[in-house]
């Protein structure tokens, strides 16, 4: 596994209470995967991977970075200082892992 991987991985293991926006029924740590209900509006169901939150962590990065989302408490080593990762910045990470965007919250 690579380092970035290494980092999402333990930001996903504060699933399920870090959910917001999606009920997290289903884990599996080992494999990390995660079986997630959309609480917001469609009740839709997504199975979210390692190589999935990798990629939304990518755009969610780029999106902080570029100024058009803001999480108060990330600071500038927030790509390796897991610790700085809320419920919110976790919520916001899933959201761009299976929807591709942050649309709540």
């Amino acid at each position: 596994m690579t380092p970035k991987e290494l980092f999402v991985k333990e930001l996903l293991e504060n699933l399920p209470e870090y959910a917001i926006s999606f009920d997290c029924e289903r884990w599996d740590y080992e494999r990390c995967t995660f079986r997630l209900r959309d609480l917001e509006s469609t009740g839709a169901a997504y199975t979210l991977t390692l190589d999935m939150a990798v990629k939304g962590f990518d755009k969610l990065c780029a999106e902080i970075e570029s100024g058009k989302l803001h999480f108060e408490g990330l600071l500038a080593d927030y790509k390796v200082d897991g610790g700085q990762w809320d419920s919110l910045a976790v919520d916001a990470l899933l959201q761009m892992s299976v929807l591709g965007e942050v649309i709540y919250g």
